[in-house]
């Protein structure tokens, strides 16, 4: 079997026809004459149109999916507190026909997160001065500026970097008076364009496994000693927390914990001849009550699940 990688090239391409296919007409075909690059200077009022129509398009979209999780949750805390049979199969059927449309919605959404990174974003780097995105995007203009003194301190300079950079660092957020200072407290249809790619990014690193694993181990190399893994109860209580990465001595080990699988781990330490206690291995715990054991370098020694 021969296996063939696409091009970062030929992806960009796929992608720009997928959007493509919810336009008709004229719309359809200046579009993908934008995006492929044949984009001019004359272009500029359509690309501003388009993002501007994205937004806004996006921002309804997310109040939509407010409503439809709201009221899910509604249905469901009526179902726990008791209802008739006639009752009860109307709030399920409501139920399903929501779930059905928040799966929709967050199709749609990626369609736009899509459209956002791979198409209008690189056009507004091109065609755009800083001043003109920061009018398109909306937000504080006091933030506007704060925001372009750290990236100028970071020398994040390149031309192509700043859009993205100017919506990731929250550049829509709009600082209201009584509103918290150090971290932001809005409904996320407020900051359409941040959660639509912030979405996007995280969907292609989920269906990505080299990705995943890749943004896995730069994340426990920056936060590895403070990631925690909390429990909950019904009510969404957190009851208690672990350390998602922590040491272990091989003789916590062995009293502690049991193989998940046959001539696991503890099996394998149980038949050596000679046991040095102070041996110490690396616990990451994957679930409720079961871990992976790994050597110092991460590599994988087996599953074991407490006693």
């Amino acid at each position: 079997m021969i296996t063939q990688f696409k091009s970062r090239e030929s992806i960009r391409i796929k992608n720009i026809y997928e959007v493509a296919e919810g336009l008709t007409g004229v719309k359809k075909e200046r579009w993908i004459k934008l995006s492929l690059g044949n984009a001019t200077g004359s272009d500029r009022l359509l690309i501003s149109n388009l993002f501007i129509d994205a937004k806004f398009k996006l921002r309804e979209i997310y109040k939509k999916l407010s409503y439809y999780n709201s009221e899910i949750n509604h249905s469901k805390k009526r179902i726990e507190i008791g209802l008739t049979k006639e009752s009860l199969d109307q709030h399920e059927k409501y139920i399903q026909c929501l779930d059905d449309a928040v799966k929709e919605i967050h199709t749609e959404l990626k369609l736009y997160g899509n459209c956002l990174l791979n198409a209008l974003i690189p056009l507004l780097n091109a065609f755009f001065t800083d001043d003109e995105v920061i009018q398109l995007v909306g937000g504080s203009v006091k933030a506007a500026v704060e925001i372009k003194s750290t990236m100028d301190k970071l020398e994040l300079k390149n031309k192509q970097e700043f859009v993205f950079n100017y919506i990731y660092c929250h550049g829509e957020y709009r600082w209201q008076k009584g509103r918290a200072k150090d971290f932001i407290d809005c409904e996320r249809w407020e900051m359409p364009l941040f959660h639509c790619i912030s979405d996007y990014i995280l969907h292609e690193i989920e269906n990505n496994p080299k990705l995943k694993q890749a943004t896995d181990k730069k994340m426990e190399e920056l936060f590895g000693d403070s990631m925690v893994y909390a429990t909950y109860d019904n009510d969404g209580n957190i009851v208690s927390t672990e350390k998602v990465i922590q040491d272990i001595k091989v003789k916590d080990l062995l009293l502690k914990f049991k193989d998940m699988q046959a001539m696991g781990i503890v099996s394998r330490i149980k038949k050596e001849d000679v046991l040095d206690i102070d041996v110490e291995y690396k616990l990451r715990r994957l679930g409720d009550d079961f871990y992976q054991v790994e050597d110092k370098d991460g590599n994988s020694l087996g599953k074991v699940i407490k006693k």
